[in-house]
């Protein structure tokens, strides 16, 4: 599991554009309190155990299906929890600023 949030952590850092180890250092805080929230939301909603969610599944799990198509960045139709994340992320740092 440790490898698993390593890995989470490192790739949705990389998402936010962050260049520098400071900054990282900096964010990689933020970056594990969303995904510690995160996951939790994606494994009650993904019903089908398909490790991604179809647009039903989002939706019945309180998603705005008019956001689903911007989230799913590689547009095919389901969201993986990298995608699900990245989203999580832009939203909480967009609050922040």
């Amino acid at each position: 599991m440790r490898k698993i949030m390593l890995a989470t952590l490192a790739v949705a850092i990389a998402s936010t554009g962050i260049t520098s180890a400071a900054s990282a250092r900096k964010v990689r805080p933020v970056v594990a309190a969303v995904a510690t929230k995160v996951v939790p939301i994606f494994r009650a909603a993904d019903t089908d155990s398909s490790k991604t969610l179809n647009k039903t599944e989002f939706s019945a799990a309180g998603g705005n299906t008019d956001n689903f198509g911007l989230i799913d960045a590689n547009n095919n139709g389901e969201l993986g929890f990298f995608e699900l994340l990245r989203a999580a992320l832009a939203r909480f740092m967009a609050g922040r600023g």
